[in-house]
């Protein structure tokens, strides 16, 4: 069995569709948390005001952040040992954390680490889901992929939606509000990204060596159609699943960067340019008052 397994591993060739799955995957954890990153970084350089009024959005929105990855937790039995929904305070501008624990020899709890680094985005494209569709401004895209014109789609849908909620009336604004905070801060951090790729490592191995117990297993009749039907079966699941993950995550980045804008990076100009103003008419009035 062992010398069936290494010969197989030889001339392993991973199939188109994990192949795929593996890059949607990687978009879905690392280009939304890329993106958020550098969104941050700006806002961090432009005034102490707008990095101060993004840790007061995230008095609604870490917490969510927080939660999802709790709720993972709790899904895949990772121990939890710290739970912190919101620490303004904290030196290293991280605004909330869930410490926990894993087995990495366990298939389920390698999976829930996978699903750990992108717990956010799906529990934010949860809660955005169910806003736009209760409000009835949510259009599902007909085919999934990662093409730019299939992002930009998305993303010009996500503004529309936007725009018609805040316009539908005083409920529909506060909506969008909270939307759009719990977006701001629904995008994975590199603490996140770490863990999941650490997740995906482990399943990646793991998924070479079912397929070569599944190759191997092709030699019995019986053995090969329930091994087929399985893989089927997963493979669907997993793909759907991120495909409703690639789309939220367009989604999430679209309506960060509109929070952003609205109610950090507008608002912190302002307060510049008052405050430059103020500053202008005291020196000028203490000029005056000098002569």
């Amino acid at each position: 069995m062992r010398a069936e397994i290494a010969a197989y591993l030889k001339d392993v060739q991973l199939d188109p569709a994990v192949l795929l799955m593996l890059q949607m995957f990687l978009s879905l954890l690392l280009v939304p948390t890329a993106a958020i990153t550098a969104w941050h970084f700006a806002l961090s350089r432009m005034s102490r005001f707008t990095w101060r009024a993004y840790q007061i959005t995230g008095a609604f929105g870490a917490p969510v952040h927080e939660l999802s990855h709790l709720l993972a937790c709790l899904a895949f039995r990772l121990p939890v040992h710290r739970v912190a929904l919101y620490t303004p305070g904290r030196g290293d501008g991280c605004l909330g954390y869930v410490v926990f624990s894993a087995n990495h020899r366990s298939f389920f709890n390698n999976v829930g680490m996978a699903v750990q680094g992108v717990a956010p985005l799906f529990g934010g494209t949860a809660i955005v889901h169910y806003v736009l569709k209760s409000q009835g401004q949510l259009s599902l895209p007909s085919e999934t992929s990662g093409d730019p014109g299939w992002i930009v789609d998305v993303a010009v849908d996500t503004v529309n939606a936007a725009i018609g909620l805040g316009t539908s009336g005083g409920l529909g604004f506060a909506l969008l509000l909270g939307m759009l905070v719990i977006a701001m801060h629904s995008i994975p951090s590199w603490a996140d990204v770490r863990v999941g790729l650490k997740g995906l490592l482990m399943l990646v191995v793991t998924a070479i060596f079912v397929a070569a117990a599944s190759e191997i297993a092709t030699s019995y009749v019986s053995l090969a159609s329930s091994f087929q039907s399985l893989g089927m079966g997963v493979t669907h699941w997993i793909r759907v699943s991120l495909e409703v993950g690639l789309a939220g995550a367009v989604r999430l980045v679209t309506l960060a960067v509109i929070g952003g804008l609205g109610l950090v990076v507008v608002p912190g100009i302002l307060f510049e340019a008052s405050t430059g103003v103020f500053s202008s008419l005291k020196r000028h009035q203490s000029t005056f008052i000098d002569d």
